[in-house]
């Protein structure tokens, strides 16, 4: 027992600087009430059927690690994702890497027709409901609490941490108040989001519907003053972005089928309040679960070692992908990203993103090679697809 309370205490204690967060008391998990204005017809339009199969990259991955099923749970496998000291100097050492803007782009995946489809009909639905376009909410766990994600960029912080690359700006770059020259950076910064205290936060300061160690269910628990529903209420945002499973993962010792679907129930219900809602639910895909001190890499059987976490994470991390899929929605392929950078993207506890020791906004050939500065450039480059493609 010492172990899993050991693990608890690591996923809700991160090196996440400390950040506004919704909370609510324990309770059910109900789904949101749906205003009468966004009633789902019975004749709903048709779209074209699910693909056979999902293209996320990191769905294709096969090496020892990536083993997802109870089978592989009677063997066990060492899971260190790197020197943990390349995590602490993400980025830092060595001589200037290259930028290789294409290995992060097919990690983005393509909006096809099917999602096109989709993502209209949620903006259709969100316009009547006057959900804001240049607002964007973040839900999520100990890695959408963390400042990294975001913070850096927002107008209340100096504009001269945020560190583009020529190749960066271009990929971000969008019309903004009539202005070719911007970046989708732009488009979100300074905009009167949320009202605090007496000032104004935009999309990247703004409270967030997320805590540290939360699971799935923790975003709709509490109905009409859930996390999710006072962040809507409060933000109105047009989008989200939602990443879940980390702790799904590691919360019990249980089959990692039995896990997945149980994140899917979960993550479905998320999801189908957030379509109804009239906001774009923008998924990820989960970060790995690498070799956390304390914890051991392999065990009797039943016991939580980082081994079954990490069985338990990717198991999860498949049902992501397929879930987003399946419903047409947009999806990040966070862990094929990530597998490409220093020590896999992650921190020396094994779980939490690396950050570039000079800021989460610069986005340039070094930055690049961290874990919260690549899932920064990614997230902004989808909402830039998303901008675009539904014309705003």
């Amino acid at each position: 027992m010492w172990r899993v309370s050991l693990l608890i205490g690591l996923l809700l204690s991160s090196a996440c600087s400390p950040e506004r967060t919704l909370s609510v008391s324990a309770g059910a998990v109900p789904a949101l009430s749906l205003p009468s204005a966004v009633a789902v017809s019975s004749q709903t339009p048709q779209r074209p059927p699910t693909p056979s199969a999902c293209r996320a990259p990191s769905l294709s991955a096969r090496t020892a690690i990536d083993a997802r099923d109870s089978a592989s749970l009677s063997r066990c496998q060492a899971v260190a994702t790197g020197d943990p000291r390349v995590g602490k100097r993400c980025g830092m050492a060595g001589s200037e890497p290259s930028l290789d803007l294409a290995r992060l782009e097919r990690s983005i995946m393509p909006l096809d027709q099917a999602t096109m489809l989709k993502v209209r009909e949620i903006a259709a639905r969100g316009a009547k409901l006057r959900r804001r376009k240049r607002v964007v909410g973040l839900v999520g766990d100990s890695m959408t609490v963390s400042g990294a994600l975001f913070r850096s960029l927002t107008s209340t912080a100096d504009s001269d941490r945020i560190v583009l690359a020529p190749e960066v700006r271009r990929a971000l770059q969008t019309r903004v108040d009539g202005d070719d020259a911007r970046t989708i950076i732009d488009f979100y910064r300074g905009v009167k989001a949320q009202r605090i205290q007496g000032q104004w936060h935009d999309s990247f300061s703004a409270l967030r519907a997320a805590k540290v160690g939360a699971r799935t269910p923790w975003a709709l628990t509490g109905g009409a003053v859930s996390p999710l529903s006072k962040m809507i209420e409060q933000l109105s945002p047009a989008v989200a972005v939602v990443l879940y499973g980390g702790n799904d993962a590691a919360f019990r010792v249980a089959p990692p089928e039995r896990l997945a679907d149980d994140f899917e129930r979960d993550m479905s219900r998320l999801l189908d309040a957030l379509e109804a809602q009239g906001i774009i639910p923008v998924m990820n895909t989960l970060a790995r679960h690498g070799d956390t001190p304390g914890i051991d890499a392999c065990g009797k059987r039943g016991e939580m070692t980082n081994w079954r976490i990490a069985v338990h994470t990717n198991a999860i991390n498949v049902r992501a992908a397929q879930i987003a899929c399946k419903r047409h929605l947009p999806l990040i392929d966070l862990r094929d990203a990530m597998d490409a950078a220093d020590s896999r993207g992650l921190g020396s506890d094994g779980i939490h993103p690396t950050v570039y020791l000079r800021g989460s906004a610069v986005l340039d050939a070094r930055g690049l090679r961290c874990g919260y500065n690549q899932r920064n450039y990614l997230t902004l480059r989808m909402l830039k697809l998303l901008k675009e493609a539904l014309g705003w």
